[in-house]
């Protein structure tokens, strides 16, 4: 099983759509500075991809044997409907996700279309069914996450000789999810703030800052890499103070393109 980054920022990804700030400047001149949001490409024999936002069409070309979709935000769901009659006509594309967000694709347009033509197959998931796989296994749970439409969300654990914890959003480093992590090898976590003070109304979006999660997190034995990074985020500069603590603490940033193998 091989992991491939496919995305490492928040939904709007950079430049984020009406903001001018340095970061989402240069990205507006410069190719090589735009970023996506976070989203994996799984490599096990068949190939899947973890999350589908606006920008699949830049994080996947569509050779993919099924998407699983850890929740309904707008940088995680919507990119499915490009797997629709308008653009790749996809056939009976497996799409794994909480039963409740099957029921909502299920029942509400313009996801419904992608169940009548046929476009995805829904698969529903659940920690008692996890996604078996030729090259090693996928196995889901529920993580707290604001969930205005009542579908949950996942956090994954990505199996092969190691395993990987995947929890691109979470409200709070619970015990459950922490113990997660601190079993697996390798640990992709939201990394959405530094600081609890990045933005207005931050108190909305309640993820956990990452210079708080240092204290929770174990870092000893789990190799700790954050993703999901708000585009206010100083971790995305390198050289950062911030950047220089992560380090120190022994965690780090996922890059565009990294690859974690897990055998």
């Amino acid at each position: 099983m091989e992991i491939h980054v496919r995305g490492t920022v928040q939904d709007g990804g950079i430049p984020h759509l009406g903001c001018r700030c340095p970061r989402c400047a240069r990205a507006r001149d410069d190719p090589g500075a735009v970023r996506y949001p976070a989203a994996l490409g799984v490599d096990a024999g068949e190939s899947l991809l973890v999350d589908a936002s606006m920008d699949i069409r830049h994080q996947t070309v569509g050779d993919v044997d099924g998407v699983v979709v850890t929740h309904a935000h707008l940088g995680h769901l919507p990119g499915v409907l490009q797997f629709g009659r308008e653009v790749l006509d996809a056939d009976q594309l497996p799409l794994y996700c909480t039963p409740e967000l099957a029921e909502l694709v299920r029942t509400n347009q313009p996801f419904s279309a992608l169940v009548a033509d046929d476009n995805v197959s829904l698969r529903p998931v659940d920690a008692a069914a996890p996604i078996d796989l030729p090259g090693g296994e996928i196995r889901p749970f529920r993580v707290p996450h604001r969930d205005e439409f009542d579908t949950g969300t996942l956090g994954l654990e990505l199996r092969g000789r190691r395993t990987l914890v995947y929890v691109p959003d979470i409200d709070e480093w619970d015990d459950r999810t922490v113990a997660r992590i601190d079993a697996a090898d390798v640990a992709v976590l939201d990394g959405t703030f530094w600081s609890t003070d990045e933005i207005a109304d931050q108190a909305d979006v309640p993820h956990p800052p990452v210079r708080a999660a240092l204290d929770r997190l174990p870092l000893a034995g789990t190799d700790v890499y954050f993703t999901h990074l708000n585009h206010t985020n100083p971790l995305l500069d390198d050289g950062s103070a911030a950047s220089e603590t992560l380090t120190d603490a022994g965690a780090g940033v996922v890059d565009p393109g990294q690859r974690f193998d897990l055998g």
